[in-house]
């Protein structure tokens, strides 16, 4: 309701009240009338006012119930939760409730059910008289905050009649007051309505000081006056303090009344003490929601034992103003808002545009204007025709929005690219009467979109394509194959031995050579071919639409070919070759990731060949991956049943010809396959990653053996269990360590670790931190089948080392091969020079045994002293002392030169 209609209605309120109130107490006819009115001002169907004064004379009218009892009422009002006549309210106190359900069991059939209502007190601060009642909004509207607030006033004026016979004088002066009030103050707004409101107060109650004001809503303790009159006054408005003062105990509270002595209860408030303040009244401001606003403050230098009309009065006016203070609240909102919306179309890349139904341009406006090379007084007033006469697609997106529709397209000015909706414009009767959008500048954010695609599809080292563009062309591919007599050739190329380049030259170095290589390999493929990075060092081909297999393994030879010449990184050379499987559609699969599955396989099988070379996936490659997956199976039921056992091979002190260690071998006792060899078993069990547990249960069951063979009295040995590179990256290897030898009860020096020469160099530094931290436990660690690796001497006494062992390869023909009796006598050398000890692996002659004593080597293992043998057999040579023949020792060998020789005595 606006302020018009506000005023003539609280006109009529006042002077209803005033001729109900003008022979002393009320009747109920008229107090009857009085309640149909402002029922029907708010469009309520229900009202009852439940009254009572301090002689304990009562009041109940209610209007739309019919003739239902006062109880039946009541008994209504509080099953719905409204019922408040019995408990105290202030003047605060506005509840309002909405969408209630009805009651299970309606008081009567012609109640209706209580949906919405609001529930006012009647009185003046600190006396409650009673309530007013008002429910169910017609046509099922919520109650508005207009609605309320014309509500308090009805309420408020009541109250400030007062309902006692000594009122009268009192309601005439409110009477006329009020009517002043309404021509004077309440036909204003804003800020006029606020200093208005002040300068009356002051004037009609006599008061030094009158002044409204607003919550701080970022710093709730701070307060601003909207409007003070000092002695008649207006005084600059100031925020201040709630802290210690008079004011805290009103905000978002309850009234305040001090008819005396305030300055003295609040001794620290400066501006009661500069002012002289003795009286007060606080009245608290909230708006429709319950939300504290402000308050409204009358004070006085004298006592203030202000008349109920008085009191009243400022009640009236607070409700009031607490009204203006809400809707000025919104109108601030809105500036901010509407300055808000000025700064994004100024700054953001948008354009506002609006167009009439002959395509004349009525609005454009936006930073985004200047990416299209306009200025917003190029385009107003002219027609879309003339400026995009030549764009068909935008005109057609005009002329849809004409039709009613709602168009989302692209538009695109050079680089710039925007995301524009077209909205149709309705006028009244509905009629489309011209078009408005917007447009905003997404070429930022479209060419994010292109590089997060970019970074999804494509390798970020090589640009080449990635894993998933690569399964989608090779699905293309296939696709197109169909139905053709085209073939579509697969390969994966995989470096060999990159690993050790990378962590031995860096990191880095290796990323280099992977661009090298990632160019040379395309620079022979023919057009239509892709080559993709499909992670780590492994490539993916597809050759499309070829005609016969001879050109999918032609191409190989190529690619092949290109690593015959070193690669050229940062000034240096390296070389390297490479392991490429062969796979073709649709001979082999006819399915994708069979596809990729088979090039896999046939990858690996050229590994296993040697490397260097490729190989073409076959039926019978899938039958081997088959048992592989079989034995998989099989593998990981193993170790719950109990199916590995640990057999033992000596190795023999040269110096002595005694057994000083054994080497603890896995065996695997299959119940379908027999004994499986571990070159079948072992690496499936490190690609699967089961080598972990099961190189667990070997460590603990080398060291429960050997723990048992010194527990039943046998000479000591230093038993050694070889160590996988999954189980060297475990980070709890350290703690398994220390938590199997105490398990056991093992002496740690009774322990070595073997480690093969390749894999000590995978990641050097972290290999010489796990290694050191299990030494200190006097653990003993040997490198195995040295020599055939690629260890870099600089960093082989870094490693906390005790025993090298010379690869058997070397070792068979020392007695024969120049080149590898050098190498052996090379790693002895050296070994002795780091003070380490040296055994030989694979010793099967005497002439080798002749060969290894005359050159100073420690220690020999091999069939000629004892294949690998079950813990019983180790334990009855050790009970034995069975020892090398002294004979064995001084051997005499062929020198590889032809010559002859011997261990000298």
């Amino acid at each position: 309701m606006d302020d018009l209609t506000y005023g003539e209605r609280l006109r009529a309120v006042i002077a209803g009240l005033s001729e109900l109130f003008a022979g002393g107490l009320p009747e109920v006819r008229p107090l009857r009338q009085a309640l149909q009115g402002v029922t029907d001002a708010v469009g309520a169907e229900y009202g009852v006012l439940d009254l009572r004064n301090e002689l304990g004379q009562e009041w109940f009218v209610a209007t739309g119930f019919g003739h239902q009892r006062p109880a039946t009422i009541r008994a209504l009002l509080q099953r719905a939760g409204a019922a408040g006549a019995d408990r105290p309210m202030d003047e605060a106190d506005v509840a309002v409730a909405s969408d209630r359900r009805p009651p299970r069991r309606a008081a009567a059939a012609d109640l209706s059910a209580l949906r919405n209502f609001l529930v006012l007190p009647v009185g003046t601060p600190g006396v409650v008289h009673g309530t007013l009642y008002l429910c169910n909004k017609r046509n099922g509207a919520p109650f508005t905050s207009g609605d309320a607030q014309f509500a308090r006033h009805f309420a408020a004026v009541l109250g400030g009649f007062g309902l006692t016979q000594s009122g009268r004088g009192a309601r005439n002066d409110l009477d006329r007051i009020l009517q002043e009030s309404v021509e004077t103050v309440f036909s204003r707004s804003g800020e006029a309505f606020f200093q208005a409101l002040v300068l009356h107060l002051v004037e009609v109650l006599d008061v030094e000081l009158a002044m409204i004001s607003e919550v701080r809503r970022a710093d709730p303790d701070q307060i601003h006056t909207l409007a003070v009159s000092h002695r008649g006054r207006l005084l600059e408005n100031f925020t201040y303090s709630l802290h210690k003062t008079p004011c805290e105990e009103v905000v978002g509270r309850s009234a305040c009344y001090y008819p005396t002595g305030v300055r003295q209860r609040y001794p620290d408030d400066a501006m009661l003490a500069e002012l002289g303040i003795d009286s007060y009244l606080g009245i608290p401001l909230f708006d429709h929601g319950g939300g504290a606003l402000g308050l409204l403050v009358v004070a006085d230098t004298k006592p203030l034992p202000a008349p109920s009309w008085g009191q009243s009065l400022v009640r009236i006016f607070a409700v009031r103003a607490a009204m203006e203070l809400e809707r000025d609240w919104a109108r601030r909102a809105l500036r901010t808002s509407e300055e808000r919306l000025d700064a994004v179309v100024s700054r953001a890349p948008i354009v506002l545009f609006g167009i009439d139904r002959n395509g004349i341009f009525t609005l454009s406006e936006g930073k985004g204007l200047e990416r299209l090379g306009l200025a917003p007084g190029e385009v107003v007033g002219r027609s879309i025709y003339e400026l995009y006469g030549d764009n068909p697609e935008t005109l057609d997106q005009f002329h849809r929005a004409l039709s009613g529709e709602v168009v989302n397209a692209v538009a695109r000015a050079g680089d710039a690219s925007f995301d524009v909706w077209w909205h149709p414009l309705r006028d009244a009767a509905g009629a489309v009467s011209g078009v408005i959008g917007v447009a905003t500048d997404a070429t930022d954010r479209r060419k994010a979109a292109e590089r997060l695609d970019h970074l999804a599809h494509y390798d970020h080292l090589t640009g080449l394509p990635n894993r998933l563009l690569f399964a989608a062309r090779l699905e293309q591919a296939m696709a197109e194959a169909q139905g053709s007599e085209r073939l579509v050739g697969l390969l994966f190329l995989d470096l060999d031995r990159f690993k050790q380049i990378n962590d031995t030259l860096s990191h880095e170095f290796g990323d280099f050579l992977l661009k090298a290589v990632a160019d040379r390999l395309q620079s022979v493929l023919r057009p239509g071919a892709t080559l993709a990075r499909l992670g780590g060092d492994e490539f993916g081909i597809i050759l499309p639409g070829v005609r016969h297999i001879d050109s999918v393994t032609g191409t190989a030879y190529t690619l092949l070919d290109l690593f015959s010449s070193p690669f050229s990184v940062g000034g240096r050379e390296a070389f390297i070759t490479a392991s490429i499987g062969i796979t073709v559609y649709p001979f082999d699969d006819r399915d994708i990731d069979g596809m990729l599955k088979n090039a896999d396989t046939a990858m690996y099988h050229a590994k296993e060949h040697g490397r260097n070379t490729y190989r073409l996936y076959t039926a019978e490659l899938r039958t081997r991956v088959a048992r592989r997956m079989s034995l998989e199976t099989s593998l990981r039921h193993a170790l719950e049943r109990a199916e590995f056992l640990l057999y033992y091979q000596p190795q023999v002190d040269l110096g002595t010809g005694a057994i000083s260690g054994a080497e603890a071998l896995i065996r695997w006792q299959n119940p379908e396959a027999g004994l499986v060899a571990p070159g079948d078993f072992i690496p499936v069990a490190e690609d699967t990653g089961l080598i972990v547990p099961i190189g667990e249960w070997v460590l603990r069951e080398a060291c429960r053996q050997a723990r048992a063979w010194r527990d039943a009295g046998l000479p000591p040995i230093t038993v050694t269990v070889n160590l996988s590179a999954r189980q060297l990256r475990q980070r709890n290897l350290t703690s398994t360590f220390h938590h199997v030898l105490e398990e056991t009860g093992l002496n740690p020096a009774d322990l070595g670790l073997e480690l093969t020469e390749s894999l000590l160099m995978e990641n050097v530094e972290q290999n010489i931190r796990v290694m050191q931290a299990l030494h200190e436990t006097g653990v003993k660690f040997s490198i195995d089948d040295f020599g055939t690796g690629y260890s870099s001497l600089s960093y082989l006494n870094r490693f906390p080392l005790q025993t090298l062992k010379i690869d058997r390869s070397f070792v068979q023909e020392v007695c024969t091969h120049a080149g590898h009796a050098a190498i052996a006598r090379a790693i002895i050398g050296l070994a002795h020079s780091l003070e380490l000890e040296v055994i030989a692996e694979g010793v099967e002659t005497r002439q080798q045994i002749g060969f290894l004593c005359a050159n100073g080597c420690d220690g020999i293992q091999g069939y000629y002293f004892s294949r690998p043998v079950p813990a019983p057999d180790l334990a009855a040579m050790l009970r034995d002392a069975r020892c090398l023949d002294p004979a064995d020792r001084r051997a005499a060998f062929a020198a590889p030169d032809g010559g002859r020789g011997e261990v000298p005595d």
